[in-house]
């Protein structure tokens, strides 16, 4: 009978919890409160199921004459696991930092994700990709995994980008804009090779002239593309010349 209690306690607790961690999907919250939400729910998940290991320790095996060298044990063998749980990653980071010197603005690229490097914590590193989307990559995820890096600059493609923009900035400013993006894009080397002219031919219309190193000749269009877009959507009115 026991054991049907122990069992029954335990799908009940993965229902609740289930349904629990729907919940931002469900009312669809902000993203920012969903994040908020999610990691303290997998701390909060994680301290139940701890809790009930041990309840369920207990009501199984309270009788037995070994039930103080089992439950010491059992301690010591959690104590363990949340231990390697919580450092192992820290460790892993420690000498993956160590052999490939990453850099926060540097360019890489794992299985699990590629493109530049925003933030090196502790545990993980925070990854913008090509859309701009930040990807959050535990160390020990990618530990055993090729780790690439971006070419020399002589290996890369020179390309230069014509465009009139329409922009009441001031050449500083639209120059700094234009960077930010360029360097969001993994394939586009982040370093003194970019270059970027502005001239204003009218008022506020502006002749640029983009000098970049890419990853390959591939790049090229999507690039353009991108930039075109990207553009359009930030000041109204882009042309190639």
């Amino acid at each position: 009978m026991i054991y049907l209690i122990v069992l029954s306690v335990a799908v009940v607790l993965y229902l609740i919890l289930k349904v629990i961690s729907l919940l931002p999907n469900l009312i669809k919250t902000k993203r920012k409160f969903s994040s908020f939400f999610l990691r303290i729910f997998h701390v909060v998940q994680l301290l139940l199921w701890v809790a009930y290991a041990f309840w369920g320790f207990v009501q199984l095996f309270s009788e037995m004459v070994v039930f103080p060298f089992l439950i010491a044990s059992l301690i010591a063998l959690m104590v363990a696991l949340l231990g390697w749980y919580f450092v192992r990653d820290f460790v892993v980071g420690t000498i993956l930092k160590f052999e490939n010197a990453f850099e926060v603005g540097q360019q890489i690229r794992t299985v699990q994700g590629s493109g530049i490097i925003k933030k090196l914590g502790y545990r993980s590193m925070q990854l913008m990709n090509a859309e701009g989307e930040l990807e959050h990559i535990p160390y020990t995820l990618i530990a055993h995994q090729k780790i690439s890096k971006p070419a020399e600059t002589n290996h890369w493609v020179e390309h230069t980008l014509n465009l009139k923009i329409d922009s009441s900035l001031t050449p500083e400013k639209l120059q700094n804009e234009l960077r930010i993006r360029l360097l969001e894009m993994p394939w586009v080397l982040s370093d003194q090779s970019l270059k970027i002219t502005t001239t204003r031919c009218e008022n506020d219309l502006y002749n640029v002239q983009i000098r970049l190193h890419l990853l390959s000749d591939e790049m090229i269009i999507k690039t353009q593309n991108n930039m075109q877009v990207y553009v359009s959507e930030s000041f109204g009115h882009t042309k190639k010349i």
